[in-house]
């Protein structure tokens, strides 16, 4: 197993199931110290690159901390291989060529599906923007879908890539299991004003974010979030690094390769096949609505039931006519609602799938049970979102606001 200095309980910071804090090692810091005039050298630089790039209108979306930990990572464990998913144009590749150039080993296999930016071939986009200095013979560029390349076991894997759940599904079956160290990028951000850490992305949908967070948790694997990192980092540490990317928000996730249990097993099939039911439905094929059936099966994780549902909305389905034609599948997620909601996943998953089916005895349902496991400021954040959001939550409130009236009239309140 690999570890991080010999304590694989270090790299946890984070508990993947509530986003609450937990007690982490020091290796992060003992890295920065490591490499400290290394990492305030190449930040100098990356400096004026970062803004080069960003004049000539490519993308370079990855914050400061993440970047930094990239980098570190990849230096302190000196792998042979790294794998990394979807460069975009090449700015978080100049991190890691940067390590593997300073370790003096080591290879990057990247993988990007897009073929051209404005007419140039990506892969002179990605090496015109990479740093003078670097050795572009550790980079191999494979143009294409990743899903169907034949891909080296990763000693460090990063992706960045399509942020749906089904490719968290491929990944995490195809590559986790094969790498030594995992680091995935727009999972987990800071809400400062809310002192809560929250899944990426809310409002829009079960995709990657709650994947991972949901697999994670079901494998029962420690996670280190870079967002929780960045609350406590060093402010010494400020001093000495050049910041590139002002109050870009982190949000990737470092966690140990693993195999999948039967519970992360079952979550995958189900995302696959409501990817697939999702492709049918837009197609004109109803007989989905029949099949997606099977999920009602209790022994299914509650959260790849909730996920199955989306399918009902998807297909113009609002709850009394699931209720209606599909009492078993409806109930399946009632009961499930009292008992297994035991993660954040569960949570805004269910909040998700009861907005778009107009459930108010859902979405209400949830947020009384999150109250048992998961941290009140996180469920507050939520809460106040789909107040404003969420339809069942704007006919909850309006009713209590008859409701209020009425006896404001009636007392002479």
């Amino acid at each position: 197993m690999t570890t991080f200095f010999g304590v694989p309980e270090s790299i946890s910071n984070m508990d993947p199931a509530t986003l609450a804090p937990t007690r982490g090692g020091a290796w992060e810091q003992t890295l920065y110290e490591k490499f400290s005039d290394e990492l305030t050298s190449l930040t100098a630089e990356m400096v004026g690159h970062r803004q080069a790039l960003v004049a000539a209108g490519y993308s370079c979306d990855f914050s400061d901390r993440e970047s930094e930990l990239l980098y570190l990572l990849i230096r302190a464990l000196k792998p042979e291989v790294v794998v990394e998913i979807s460069p975009c144009h090449g700015y978080s590749t100049n991190y890691i060529l940067a390590a593997l150039t300073h370790n003096g080993k080591g290879e990057v296999h990247s993988y990007e599906i897009v073929e051209q930016v404005r007419g140039k071939p990506i892969e002179q986009v990605i090496r015109d923007n990479q740093l003078p200095w670097v050795d572009m013979q550790r980079l191999h560029i494979h143009v294409g879908d990743a899903t169907k390349a034949s891909i080296p076991a990763p000693d460090f894997l990063f992706i960045d890539s399509a942020h749906e759940a089904w490719f968290a599904s491929w990944y995490f079956q195809q590559l986790v299991p094969r790498a030594k160290v995992c680091m995935v990028h727009d999972i987990v951000i800071d809400q400062p004003t809310r002192r809560t850490l929250v899944p990426k992305g809310p409002f829009m949908g079960i995709r990657e974010s709650l994947h991972v967070l949901k697999t994670l948790a079901l494998n029962g694997q420690p996670v280190m979030s870079v967002a929780a990192f960045g609350r406590t980092f060093d402010v010494g540490q400020k001093d000495r690094i050049h910041s590139r990317y002002p109050r870009g928000p982190e949000r990737s996730v470092v966690f140990l390769g693993h195999d999948q249990k039967e519970a992360a097993v079952r979550l995958h099939d189900t995302i696959a096949k409501l990817h697939s039911w999702q492709h049918r439905v837009i197609d004109g094929d109803r007989s989905v609505m029949q099949e997606v059936q099977e999920m009602a099966d209790p022994a299914i994780p509650w959260f790849a039931r909730i996920s199955a549902a989306s399918i009902f909305p998807f297909g113009g389905y609002r709850e009394p006519a699931m209720r209606s034609e599909f009492p078993g599948y409806h109930e399946s997620l009632m009961r499930g609602l009292e008992s297994e909601l035991v993660s954040v996943s569960d949570f805004v998953a269910a909040l998700e799938v009861g907005t778009q089916l107009g459930s108010v005895d859902l979405v209400f349902g949830a947020l009384a049970e999150a109250r048992q496991c998961l941290p009140a400021p996180l469920i507050r954040f939520y809460a106040d979102h789909y107040r404003e959001f969420g339809m069942p939550l704007n006919t909850q409130v309006a009713r209590l606001v008859r409701l209020v009236s009425r006896a404001s009239t009636r007392f002479g309140l």
